[in-house]
């Protein structure tokens, strides 16, 4: 499944500039791990094409596709990986050069993976930003496949990314989320934007976001019950004229839950 966002709002949206949202966005992050280092593992996609993955060292890894994909059937990428949890990881793949990212989540124990892959492409001389969600089983085909979940909704989620950041997310719906910036550059800035969830584990969960004010996607893995996420944030700097990207994590907090039950009925 694809997303694909409109060209930014008017200018006098874009309040503050990327860089400066992203500087010290990274400060909670978790550390990068090397256990992939040294492994090779093939994703079987759902629609029968594959790619063999060679993790070389702990930030780099090669890659060959059975099939043309749009930088060619093999290459090579930078990568940092966050172990999650047993078993599952959590790995940004960057070809910045490329404008693109992706968001990897492996899961080795149930050899599965779920990738969210931004692409920023220019569109009748606006910048838009492109999300597609692939799934493929690791080393063998995929039988059991993330699902979408309304597991989120309802929540109401405050987000320290370092000394300086801090967001409170509130997931409206399947589609939507609200937030707004309580401390950083963003601080009393709110927003409402298209967003994507998926269920990984027990609490824990995939949580993609679309701004509606310029091109950008962040993916970070919400582990509600370690109160905890990882991920990263990319989008498109117009001043440089090319995408940002960031790796970030936070320290996650439940502040209340809301249920809709009583008021629908």
């Amino acid at each position: 499944m694809t997303t694909t966002l409109p060209p930014a709002g008017p200018a006098s949206w874009r309040v503050v500039p990327l860089a400066e949202v992203f500087a010290n966005h990274d400060e909670f992050q978790p550390q990068p791990t090397d256990q992939l280092a040294g492994q090779e593992l093939e994703l079987r996609f759902e629609d029968g094409f594959s790619i063999a993955v060679n993790f070389e060292d702990p930030g780099q890894l090669r890659w060959r596709a059975d099939r043309s994909l749009p930088w060619g059937t093999e290459g090579a990428a930078r990568y940092q990986a966050a172990t999650v949890r047993e078993g599952l990881y959590a790995v940004t793949v960057s070809r910045l050069e490329d404008n693109a990212s992706a968001l990897v989540v492996l899961d080795r124990l149930e050899r599965r993976a779920l990738a969210n892959l931004t692409i920023f492409a220019e569109v009748d001389g606006s910048v838009h930003e492109r999300t597609t969600f692939l799934q493929a089983g690791i080393d063998s085909p995929l039988m059991r496949p993330f699902a979408r979940t309304t597991e989120l909704v309802g929540k109401r989620v405050a987000h320290r990314y370092s000394t300086t950041h801090v967001f409170e997310h509130i997931y409206l719906n399947p589609n939507t989320y609200a937030f707004q910036g309580l401390a950083g550059p963003e601080a009393g800035f709110a927003a409402v934007d298209p967003a994507d969830y998926w269920k990984l584990g027990k609490d824990l969960y995939l949580f993609s976001w679309h701004e509606r004010m310029r091109p950008f996607n962040g993916a970070v893995v919400n582990d509600l019950a370690r109160g905890r996420a990882t991920g990263r944030l990319i989008g498109w700097d117009e001043r440089a004229g090319r995408a940002l990207e960031i790796r970030t994590g936070s320290q996650a907090k439940l502040l209340s839950v809301t249920s809709y039950d009583e008021v629908c009925v």
